[in-house]
């Protein structure tokens, strides 16, 4: 007993020194809970606010992308009523070409038809002009054989007038002094019965020559 009692006495005696110590050991744990618990709300602070400033940043992204959406719209709009705008231009230049193109092909048919006929009443006129031509053509052979006869009816008139002269028809590479000389008379003489005015003579005429005195 008496040692239970001095376990118990002592036991007595230091049981406010172990309330001190584990007091002390309470609140040195209840100050770290504080702490912790402090800077855990501080960290939850600044997360929360990193994710109001991400909310803003996702709430102006949202508002951009709408904003960018509005102008697609837009432009597409703009685009749609451009292209509308330019269709119905080159619809209308299409049609003016058409129309152009049909009085093209109308004015092309008639001139194709008036060419038919001037070359109808060409082909008629050459014809003409030919027979023309053939009439003429006979008309000069006739006048040529005419001509012919009146030289020779002249030449035989002049040599039964005048039995003095001759009659020589120009050849080629012939000339006055050449004929004088072949018929012995003078060029003055031949130019005085011709009646001409210079030394100059045509291939093919006939001249008269005075005869030998």
């Amino acid at each position: 007993m008496k040692v239970g009692f001095s376990l118990i006495l002592a036991l007595l005696l230091h049981f406010p020194l172990f309330l001190e110590g584990y007091g002390k050991g309470v609140s040195d744990t209840v100050a770290d809970l504080q702490n912790t618990c402090s800077r855990l709300t501080h960290q939850v602070n600044n997360h929360r606010a990193e994710i109001k400033t991400f909310e803003e940043r996702l709430l102006n992204f949202e508002l951009m992308l709408e904003s960018i959406r509005e102008e697609l719209n837009i432009t597409k709009d703009q685009q749609k009523e451009s292209l509308n705008t330019r269709n119905a231009s080159l619809e209308l230049r299409i049609a003016s070409l058409e129309q152009s193109n049909k009085a093209l092909i109308a004015d092309i048919k008639q001139l194709t038809q008036h060419a038919n006929e001037t070359t109808t009443t060409l082909k008629g006129y050459q014809q003409k002009i030919n027979s023309l031509d053939q009439a003429v053509g006979k008309q000069n052979r006739n006048l040529s054989n005419m001509q012919n006869a009146i030289n020779s009816l002249i030449e035989a008139l002049d040599k039964a007038d005048n039995p003095d002269r001759a009659q020589y028809k120009v050849k080629t590479g012939d000339s006055l002094a050449k004929i004088a000389k072949a018929h012995q008379t003078t060029v003055e003489a031949i130019k005085a019965l011709n009646r001409m005015n210079s030394d100059k003579i045509i291939v093919g005429k006939t001249i008269k020559i005075p005869c030998k005195p």
